[in-house]
């Protein structure tokens, strides 16, 4: 954030997005640029605004004025980030005795997870189950001894439930058996 002037008093929960403040704030005091930091909000319009119980004001004490035309914005925020795996249980590149059982967690909300999208040695699952996030659980027969490979389906319909519905990528990894 840029003011026309420098100006003091500062503070993180000045700026709100969608009447949330912001988490945290750089700048020096008196300087005109500041940095405000937020988590990350949903996809979905959003609205910039300062509060009206600031306490911003320039150098000869005169308050930042809220309401004017520039001192708001209006933002629609689009998903374009297609979902990830952010967990697997056990995790990738391990040794393990046995293996008839998966924990996937996405990085975010999916939809249209079926057993048969996760493949063991190119072989579809046998139950799966979740919601949301995850995780999502997977079984499957044990597979023999040696290197295992996971990966998904070719065609698989996993996609996040933003309104872009953005299709998971997949990701390929491996455990040894």
């Amino acid at each position: 954030m840029t003011f026309s002037e420098p100006v003091v008093g500062v503070t993180a929960a000045d700026l709100l997005i969608n009447g949330l403040p912001a988490s945290a704030l750089s700048g020096a005091a008196g300087s005109n640029t500041y940095t405000f930091f937020f988590a990350q909000p949903a996809p979905g319009p959003m609205q910039l605004l300062f509060d009206i119980n600031h306490s911003i004001t320039d150098f000869e004490g005169l308050r930042f004025d809220e309401t004017a035309p520039a001192a708001s914005w209006q933002y629609s925020l689009v998903d374009q980030l297609p979902p990830t795996v952010l967990i697997a249980t056990p995790a990738p590149g391990a040794t393990v005795g046995a293996l008839t059982r998966m924990e996937v967690t996405f990085s975010e909300q999916v939809q249209g997870v079926d057993a048969a999208d996760l493949r063991i040695n190119g072989q579809p699952a046998s139950q799966g189950n979740g919601a949301l996030a995850g995780p999502y659980t997977f079984e499957f027969p044990q597979p023999v001894n040696g290197t295992v490979t996971v990966t998904w389906a070719a065609g698989h319909e996993i996609r996040d439930t933003s309104p872009a519905a953005n299709l998971f990528a997949g990701v390929t990894w491996s455990y040894l058996l």
